[in-house]
């Protein structure tokens, strides 16, 4: 062990005494304003150009603490924040991802780490000899912080410092003008602005590469951020063609290249430029992301064969299951052929996949993306019944499918016209400030929302005062057996007993205090537990049928569903009304359910009868207007008002109802029935004159 501890030793003096050799870098001039409390203490960086020759012991020194205490607690600081910021951005596959797996608005709120690393790195550079290896690099730290604060002026001045500080200089120590003839070597053209490299063993152990080509790439980024465009194109193209641009900041040149076409939208040079980017990626995760980014970008334009194989080198790579799958998803939406039912058999492929047990926790997904497809060869009753199921799969999900599925399934009734289906789907959409940011702008949808609710009231009361009106004109005999026939179907759906059963409760075991009959007792073998006899179970199925009927197993919630669809009109047959859903919340309103109950609902006096016209009356004429004004369906507003005055050519709101129609015809751009409606209405309103006069 000691002979170990010492080769350790004599290891590190080799490599001491490596870096002591290499000439450090000069120093910067700082005018400072001192505190008068320490206005006579002398910092390290205003000797650090005395003219005095730095000393290698010192110049280790001031290496190794400057790297440790500052440069290295600073960098890491730098790394928290990023995988913080990371670690708080969920990507939504769906849609072109960022560039970045982060956003600056994420780094920027981490406020007081950001200045804790600007404070720590202008402490390194002070309190020490700034001909230390190190000062550029804490440089470079604030300049990045600085960028992350979103604080670009002050990030770019950092780096545009970097760029003038640490330039070459000659002999003699003097600035050369950047790009200009003093930098010319023989054989080589004036057009270097990097720092040559010539990295030994000791600077790799010791020290990092001069930051100064690094911040001429961080200079370029922060062009790209303040939408300086031409700046940045400009000094790309002097680094693409400069002869002493280091290979290992290739890809990072062709990282910030690519940057600058995508925030442009200039897709396919941004993918063919950030396929060479990829050696710049951090791990093999963001890897995988830039490439299913590529693959996106591919697709935008048209791209299909190289936007599959991307998708597929980013199924190999990702260790993401989100990602794996969307990848996947994407992969097979590439194959396109020239033959009609390539959709088709991509559908295939999803519904087969949906049905592996490996993709079991993602069906929602898959499912989404099969309703896309079918949309793509306008199927869309086949989209919608893929939305359902997607819907299916999303409880219990956190793939935040079910909003989207919902979402589109209201848009297509609503464009459909099926307007009750889709207040349905919208009310059904529970948004959070996640969702409103991945679903768009839906600034729409609270007016959308109050008009079709609107608009599903009206035909509610409509349909209801239909039902009721139907009813109440069937003849007595008929119409009483009717209303007894729902009377029971009502009360057993609900689990009450028969109404003719509960007049006469008063003769039952129950009323006379008598034992209660034990359902479980033991018939015949008196060792046979009830569920295991089969005679006992098929007396008690039996009596419970012939009690209560065929009961669905469902919950009470249904009731009103369940009415409609058994007691409705058979097909063909006229004499018997159909009971619609509102119909049947009014006649099963009250608290009890039975045969006068019932009976009263129905408009059978003529003044029940007035108020239920009157009902129909108004109804119409507001649903006219939320047609009009709510989501400008004047056909459907047409339709209502034609409806009103048919029904009602005596209504108090005739000239308000013509003036109305007159409008939507106009937007229709039916110029004949405008007029039609124009000559009416000045009738009506000569009759009114003439009525006044």
């Amino acid at each position: 062990m000691i002979i170990l501890a010492y080769r350790k030793i004599l290891l590190l003096g080799v490599f001491a005494c490596l870096s002591l050799a290499l000439r450090a870098q000069d120093g910067v001039d700082y005018t400072l304003t001192k505190p008068k409390k320490f206005e006579n203490r002398t910092l390290a960086s205003e000797t650090s150009n005395d003219g005095k020759k730095i000393k290698k012991a010192r110049r280790f020194v001031q290496n190794t603490i400057t790297h440790y205490n500052y440069y290295f607690n600073s960098n890491e600081k730098i790394k928290m924040i990023l995988a913080r910021a990371k670690a708080s951005m969920k990507d939504d596959y769906t849609r072109l991802l960022p560039f970045y797996n982060y956003t600056l608005d994420a780094t920027a709120a981490q406020k007081r780490e950001l200045d804790s690393i600007i404070y720590k790195c202008t402490m390194g550079i002070l309190i020490h000899d700034t001909r230390s290896d190190w000062v550029d690099n804490l440089y470079l730290l604030i300049g990045r912080t600085y960028y992350y604060k979103k604080d670009f002026d002050s990030a770019f001045i950092t780096f545009q410092f970097v760029n003038w500080a640490f330039a070459p200089k000659d002999k003699e120590g003097n600035d050369q003008p950047i790009g200009s003839n003093y930098n010319k070597d023989e054989g080589t053209s004036a057009d270097k602005v990097a720092t040559r490299e010539h990295p030994n063993i000791g600077q790799k152990a010791f020290s990092l590469p001069p930051s100064r080509n690094d911040a001429l790439i961080w200079k370029t980024r922060t062009y790209i951020a303040k939408d300086e465009f031409a700046q940045a194109a400009g000094l790309i193209e002097v680094l693409l063609h400069d002869p002493l641009f280091p290979p290992r900041l290739e890809p990072s040149l062709q990282e910030v290249r690519a940057l600058w076409f995508y925030r442009q939208n200039i897709y396919d040079s941004a993918a063919i430029f950030l396929e060479k980017a990829l050696p710049a990626a951090e791990d093999r995760e963001e890897t995988a992301r830039w490439e299913y980014l590529i693959g996106q970008l591919y697709e935008k334009t048209g791209d299909s064969y190289h936007s599959k194989m991307f998708y597929e080198r980013a199924v190999k790579r990702t260790y993401n299951p989100i990602l794996e799958i969307y990848a996947r998803l994407n992969a097979i939406r590439q194959n396109r052929d020239s033959s009609e039912n390539y959709i088709a058999r991509n559908i295939a492929a999803l519904e087969k996949m949906a049905h592996r047990d490996r993709y079991d926790s993602y069906r929602d997904i898959i499912w989404f993306t099969a309703a896309q497809m079918e949309l793509e060869r306008n199927n869309k009753p086949g989209a919608v019944a893929d939305l359902r199921q997607c819907i299916k799969y999303s409880v219990g999900s956190t793939n935040n499918q079910r909003n989207k599925a919902f979402l589109q399934l209201a848009n297509l009734s609503f464009e459909a016209k099926d307007y009750r289906n889709s207040k349905r789907f919208y009310d059904s959409l529970t948004l959070t400030p996640a969702d409103l940011a991945t679903l768009g702008d839906l600034s729409w949808l609270n007016d959308r929302k109050a008009a079709l609710s609107t608009l599903v009231r009206q035909l509610d009361i409509i349909d209801r005062q239909d039902s009721l009106q139907r009813i109440a004109a069937l003849p007595q005999p008929q119409r009483d057996a009717y209303v007894r026939k729902m009377v029971r179907t009502l009360r057993r759906q609900q689990g009450l007993r028969d109404e003719a059963d509960s007049n006469s409760f008063g003769n039952s075991p129950l009323a006379k205090n008598n034992a209660v009959p034990d359902l479980f007792a033991a018939g015949g073998n008196s060792s046979d537990w009830y569920f295991d006899n089969q005679g006992l179970k098929a007396k008690g199925y039996s009596d419970f049928k012939t009690k209560w009927g065929n009961r669905p197993n469902v919950d009470n919630w249904q009731v009103s569903s369940l009415a409609r669809n058994n007691i409705g009109a058979r097909p063909g047959n006229r004499a018997t009304p159909d009971l619609s859903d509102s119909a049947a919340r009014v006649l099963t309103a009250a608290n009890t359910i039975d045969f006068k109950t019932l009976l009263a609902n129905l408009p059978l006096t003529p003044e029940k009868m007035k108020k239920s016209m009157d009902s129909i009356e108004g109804a119409l004429f507001a649903l006219g207007r939320t047609y009009q004004d709510g989501i400008a369906d004047y056909h459907y507003a047409i339709n209502s008002y034609d409806s009103l005055l048919n029904k009602f050519p005596e209504t108090r709101r005739r000239e308000e109802t013509l003036f109305n129609l007159y409008y939507c015809y106009k937007k229709l751009g039916d110029e004949e029935n405008a007029q039609r409606i124009l000559g009416l209405l000045n009738k009506s309103h000569a009759a009114i004159r003439e009525g006044l006069q």
